[in-house]
């Protein structure tokens, strides 16, 4: 069985240890340290400017504008240029660096998208009762319309219906199926939804009556292996019963759009007029509305609906996200009580929700990093301390006080705390008159990933060790996350390109057609900077060049084998803010010392430093290794981690990078482009069977980087094999 690497994988989040701890903050501004302002120079800090060397050491695509000349075509993504040359935009260049602050002193995550989690559920997890929604005293209330399928515990006798929803049928009602694969596709079908019982339809349906809680077995039962019950069957020699036609599909090209699987619509019964209608619980509500929203997130045509209940503008539903109405007929569940409705959805198998088993809320992305520590969680009104990350990089509380007036805060109301980045970015940009060179258009691969939350990869056991974790397994109190998402570098072969599609007609709509900056470009940016402390200094060098091996990934299709780039420190130019206010101060230069790192020398003695430059070369040189001072005194101070520099130092090191031909998203041994069905892998490793072959191996998962001394790779899933890859 073939290895591969992941395209990425994760620099682990801890708890703050003690020097992280000691170097954090109070929130209250003024309790801030001195150097920690913008108001004014504070005495023995470091201001001035950072000279940096960018490098491609492999193609680099830094996209600005996308033009999509038709909807169905590729997207041509135009280069970010400056002054007509290939540039990378210094918000670009703030994020790369940021990063690796963040992660080195294992600070918050500054940008932490706190979204809840679902996963598709199987066929044993399906609702099939469905009700139709009514306004009941302002609220919406489910009136009860088909049982769900019965199980028959005696060979296909009876059928029994568990003991909840016995009590909310007074009579025995199922839905029933018409319609085929090819009428419920054709324009010609006629039926749409109907959501008022006015428009009721007639159907020639047996009403059956129960036996206790069970059903005998009756000819008009729609049985499915002798065991289950889930509808009736219409039959002219019965009696016509009035009730309400489903259509949950597509209109328009119904071939294409319609599920392959899916035969036909439903008829259901009208509510028992001796049936109550049940209230449906906030969690119910709550859970519904967080899995439609993410459903219309990924794509705005989804979740389908009932069609004919929304207003539509053009091809899309006229508000964005999905509401339940009046009107509407959905599958249910109820508690065990059978008085409220705990499950509300639009189709049979609806998302499941990781949830907080105990409280049954949803458990999102924030509740998890929570487990590890709060003081993890981007700034907000429960957090205790400001980090070393955010002293220097800067930060913006995220929630403000409801109270809080237009013209300002009312007395005794708190102001959102904030403060902006003490460093300032720059544009990378070629030396003067250099030319720019770029590759020949190529369209990429369509840039894929594992629908969050994904846990064989994105989490792991709360001990910090790896574990075969399930979707449905997934648990706040047990599981924590896998850390910071890095991508890993890929050694190309001469002429090599795995990021071009062989297919670029295909699905093109998700595909991007870009000319990358060639390798071996030069580019030269500088930072700068103020009232850095020694410790913050050596911070920000670390982040340019965590070791001599370490390259950044940056740009678009970095898991593809694109953006790796090196970073080198040329120089450290020191501005005396004292001596800058003084006589001689404002005869001489700018820079009071210039501190050189090697590649910087060898610049200036080839004559090559970058004109842009000039000012700081003729700066006066440091005799004081101040460079290599302030990078000693961060490693020596214990604000990095040994499990993050371990980290770092593996997935930074180009030279020991997987090749290119092994670096891919995960698939099964029959797709060997790496273009398709990426999915396919998962539900293998999950034992899925395929094609009607074996079980596959199964439970891989993606090792955490601490246990290891290298990247830990996967295995290609193969048919039928023995036993369970190593781990």
């Amino acid at each position: 069985m073939a290895r591969f690497y992941n395209p990425y994988h994760f620099v682990p989040v801890e708890k703050p240890g003690a020097p992280q701890t000691h170097l954090s903050i109070p929130r209250a501004p003024d309790l801030w340290p001195e150097r920690v302002t913008h108001e004014r120079y504070a005495p023995n800090t470091h201001s001035g400017r950072v000279v940096v060397r960018l490098t491609t050491v492999t193609p680099t695509v830094i996209g600005a504008q996308q033009i999509r000349e038709n909807k169905d075509e590729c997207a041509t993504v135009a280069t970010y240029v400056v002054e007509g040359q290939p540039a990378i935009p210094a918000s670009t260049l703030r994020g790369l660096i940021g990063s690796v602050i963040e992660a080195a002193t294992g600070g918050p995550l500054r940008v932490l998208d706190n979204s809840p989690y679902s996963y598709r559920r199987g066929m044993e997890e399906s609702l099939s009762a469905i009700g139709l929604l009514v306004e009941d005293g302002g609220a919406l209330k489910l009136k009860p319309m088909c049982l769900p399928t019965l199980e028959s515990n005696d060979g296909g006798q009876t059928f029994e219906a568990p003991a909840r929803f016995r009590r909310v049928f007074p009579k025995p009602q199922f839905k029933v199926f018409f319609g085929d694969a090819d009428t419920i596709r054709s324009n010609a079908f006629k039926y749409r939804t109907q959501t008022d019982i006015n428009e009721a339809v007639p159907m020639p349906v047996k009403q059956l009556a129960w036996s206790g809680n069970k059903v005998i077995r009756d000819r008009s039962l729609h049985v499915k292996a002798n065991r289950f019950a889930v509808g009736q069957d219409a039959d002219t020699a019965d009696h016509p019963r009035l009730g309400l036609v489903r259509v949950l599909g597509c209109w328009g090209d119904r071939k294409e759009h319609i599920p392959s699987g899916k035969r036909h619509e439903l008829w259901i019964p009208l509510p028992d007029t001796g049936a109550k209608a049940l209230p449906i619980s906030d969690e119910a509500n709550a859970r519904f509305e967080e899995l439609a929203n993410e459903c219309t997130d990924r794509d705005e045509s989804l979740p389908y609906e009932p069609k004919d209940t929304r207003k539509y503008a053009g091809d899309r539903r006229a508000e964005k996200y999905l509401r339940t109405q009046a009107g509407d007929m959905v599958y249910f569940d109820v508690d065990s009580s059978g008085m409220q409705v705990t499950e509300i959805s639009f189709s049979a198998i609806w998302r499941g929700r990781v949830e907080n088993p105990k409280s049954r809320r949803a458990a999102t992305t924030h509740a998890f990093f929570e487990q590890i520590d709060g003081e993890l969680l981007p700034f907000y009104s429960g957090r205790k301390a400001i980090s070393l990350a955010e002293q220097i990089l800067g930060f913006a509380e995220q929630e403000r006080s409801k109270k809080e007036p237009a013209q300002g805060p009312a007395e005794g109301v708190s102001v959102p705390t904030a403060l902006a980045s003490r460093l300032r970015f720059c544009a990378a940009q070629l030396p003067s008159g250099a030319a720019g060179l770029l590759d020949p258009p190529v369209t990429l691969k369509i840039l894929a990933s594992p629908k969050i939350p994904c846990p064989v990869f994105y989490f792991k056991s709360r001990t910090g060790k790896g574990a075969y974790i399930t979707k449905r397994g997934l648990d706040a109190s047990q599981h924590i996350p896998q850390g910071r998402k890095w991508y890993l570098h890929a050694k190309l072969a001469p002429g090599e390109r795995p990021w071009e599609t062989k297919r670029p007609s295909e699905n093109a709509k998700q595909k991007n057609i870009v000319s990358p900056i060639a390798s071996g470009q030069q580019f030269f940016f500088h930072i700068d900077f103020d009232n850095l402390s020694e410790q913050e200094l050596g911070l920000l060098l670390y982040a340019l060049e965590p070791d001599a091996k370490f390259h950044h990934k940056l740009g678009m299709g970095k898991p593809l084998g694109l953006g790796s780039v090196k970073v080198e420190v040329l120089g450290y130019f020191r501005v005396d803010r004292e001596k800058r206010y003084t006589v001689a101060g404002l005869k001489g230069g700018r820079y009071s010392a210039a501190a050189l790192a090697e590649p910087g020398k060898a610049l200036l003695a080839r004559d090559q430093w970058p004109d842009r430059y000039r000012a700081e070369a003729g700066a006066p040189r440091d005799p004081a290794d101040t460079l290599a001072t302030a990078r000693e005194a961060v490693l020596r101070s214990g604000i990095i981690s040994s499990s993050t520099q371990k980290a770092l130092s593996l997935l930074g090191d180009y030279d020991a990078a997987p090749s290119a031909a092994d670096l891919r998203y995960p698939a099964n041994a029959d797709q060997r482009d790496g273009e398709a069905d990426h999915f396919k892998w998962f539900l293998f490793n999950d034992g899925h069977r395929e094609r009607g072959r074996g079980m596959s191996p199964k439970q891989q998962f993606l090792k955490p980087l601490p246990s290891e001394r290298s990247l830990p790779s996967l295995i290609e899933l193969e048919w039928d094999a023995p036993s369970a890859p190593r781990r």
